[in-house]
């Protein structure tokens, strides 16, 4: 699995959350909006096969070869800002899918990566950018990580950027498993 490795391979082999949901009936979404440093292919093989439904990392990957993208701001594609392309396209997902169940996981590596943007602001966009559903049956779950652990500076050799990271594993593992407590009730309910 891990890069430049002799005999590892794709990261399709794993049982990812986006399977359980496919396998029961939901249309699936994943983005995250930097594919150089994308959480499959940063140090592993990514994937073979493109993994879900709706998958942003092609869109990514032409942006940056892109000659708007070149003459934008860093965090910018013309005059609109990176985050609001992941945003709006979850958003546009839960519109284009009223009535049919749907898993989407998508994050803003950049907006907290390497610079210290301030949570309040984060927060601020996520709200403005709220899915709404007119089905009364439907059930939305965001949840929303923000890391500010800085990893690209000299805060990653200290102790609190190591505890930050534990935390954050631990704290994926929990949701993890909550979503699977999900799956199960929401598949046996139906």
């Amino acid at each position: 699995m891990r890069r430049n490795k002799p005999g590892t391979h794709h990261v399709d082999v794993y049982p990812l959350i986006w399977k359980d949901f496919t396998d029961n009936g939901y249309v699936t979404l994943f983005g995250e909006d930097l594919p150089e440093i994308s959480l499959f292919s940063l140090r592993f093989n990514g994937f073979d096969k493109v993994p879900v439904d709706h998958y942003m990392r092609p869109f990514w990957l032409a942006v940056q070869k892109s000659t708007i993208r070149k003459r934008s701001g860093k965090y910018c594609i013309g005059a609109k800002a990176k985050h609001l392309y992941t945003l709006d396209y979850v958003k546009e997902f839960f519109e284009k899918y009223q009535r049919v169940p749907k898993f989407a996981f998508g994050f803003h590596t950049q907006l907290s990566h390497a610079v210290t943007y301030p949570v309040q602001h984060i927060g601020k966009i996520i709200v403005r950018h709220r899915v709404s559903t007119t089905n009364p049956t439907t059930a939305i779950v965001r949840i929303t990580f923000i890391c500010t652990a800085l990893m690209n500076t000299t805060i990653r050799d200290t102790t609190s950027a190591t505890v930050t990271v534990v935390l954050i594993i631990n704290i994926i593992i929990i949701i993890i498993i909550i979503i699977s407590i999900i799956i199960i009730i929401m598949t046996n309910t139906i």
